[in-house]
C-alpha cells in the first residue's frame, strides 16, 4: 500500500503546484505599482480537487489497522502542508481527513474508543496534532477563534476546563456597635500615647 500512496501524493502533489500556478494573481500597492503575487483560490474546491476519498467502500463501513490509518495520516498531511505552502491557509480537519480515507468522523471515534490499544495511541495522537493545528493557526490570526472553538468543540471534542467552585460561609456577622468600641478605645490608646510622649515646654 506504501507505493500506491506515494504514487497518490505524486499526483496530488503535482495537481497542486499546477492550481497554484493558474490561479496565481498580481498584488498592487494603493500606488497600483506590483508588489508581489498571491493565489485566488476558493478552500471548498480545494478541498474537493485534493482531498478526495482514496477509496470507496463496496458495502458497509472500510476497516482499517492503526497501521493503515497511521500511514493515510502521513499522506493527508503532506497535502496540506503542500497546499499551505503553494496554494494558501488551509487548516486541517477530522472531517477532511476522515472524507480523504471514505469514512466519517463518526466511525473515527468509534476506532478512537476501540479496545485495541494501537488504534486508540494512534487516533489519539490524529486529535491531539489537529486540535494544535487549529489552535496555533488562531493565534496567530489566520483562523477565527470564535469558529476555531466551536470546531474543537462540537467536531474534536475539546472540552473547556471549568474553574473550580469556591463556597465562603461566614460564621458571624460584624457587629458595627462593638466595631465602633474597639476603634475608639485604640483611638483613645493611641492619642494617650502621643500625649505621654510630648516634652513640656
Amino acid at each position: 500500500m506504501q507505493k500506491e500512496l506515494e504514487k497518490i501524493k505524486k499526483e496530488r502533489i503535482e495537481g497542486i503546484i499546477e492550481y497554484a500556478e493558474s490561479h496565481e494573481k498580481t498584488k498592487y500597492d494603493r500606488n497600483g505599482n506590483p508588489i508581489g503575487t498571491y493565489v485566488d483560490y476558493n478552500p471548498i474546491v480545494v478541498s474537493e480537487k485534493f482531498f478526495k476519498r482514496l477509496y470507496t467502500p463496496k458495502e458497509g463501513v472500510l476497516l482499517y489497522t492503526s497501521e493503515q490509518v497511521n500511514e493515510f495520516y502521513e499522506l493527508y498531511r503532506d497535502l496540506v502542508i503542500e497546499v499551505n505552502d503553494k496554494i494558501g491557509t488551509f487548516p486541517t480537519s477530522l472531517p477532511t481527513f476522515c472524507k480523504l480515507i471514505g469514512i466519517t468522523v463518526e466511525v473515527l471515534k468509534q476506532y478512537r474508543e476501540t479496545a485495541n490499544l494501537e488504534m486508540k495511541k494512534t487516533i489519539d495522537r490524529i486529535y491531539d496534532e489537529i486540535n494544535d493545528d487549529n489552535l496555533f493557526l488562531s493565534q496567530l490570526g489566520q483562523a477565527s477563534e470564535k469558529s476555531t472553538m466551536f470546531k474543537l468543540k462540537s467536531i474534536n471534542e475539546v472540552t473547556e476546563k471549568k474553574a473550580p467552585n469556591v463556597n465562603v460561609n461566614l460564621k458571624g456577622v460584624i457587629n458595627q456597635a462593638k466595631y465602633d468600641e474597639k476603634l475608639e478605645k485604640y483611638q483613645d490608646l493611641l492619642l494617650g500615647t502621643s500625649k505621654k510622649g510630648k516634652k513640656k515646654e
